[in-house]
């Protein structure tokens, strides 16, 4: 969200009205590898609830679904954190 160039919701929103034909879905992909880390000019180290916030927002823009990127980062130290949060909004839903 906080993206000096190119913010979540922005660019959720631009993919959203590529979006012309009611079979085609749309799937978020969110970078799970950026959190906890100094990419993006620090945005992913000024919190820790980010891809949280990206699922509720895709969810509330009423996207299809979510996919994370990396695998290897669903069980990592950099953003288990991140993890937490996530799982506890999935909990809620489940």
């Amino acid at each position: 969200f906080d993206h000096p160039l190119l913010p979540f919701d922005q660019m959720a929103q631009e993919w959203k009205s590529l979006v012309t034909n009611e079979k085609v879905k749309l799937y978020l992909g969110l970078a799970l590898y950026k959190a906890g880390s100094d990419v993006d000019e620090g945005t992913w180290q000024l919190s820790d609830d980010i891809i949280r916030r990206e699922v509720e927002y895709g969810r509330q823009m009423g996207c299809d679904g979510f996919m994370l990127y990396s695998y290897d980062y669903l069980d990592n130290e950099q953003t288990k954190k991140e993890m937490e949060n996530l799982l506890t909004i999935w909990a809620q839903t489940s």
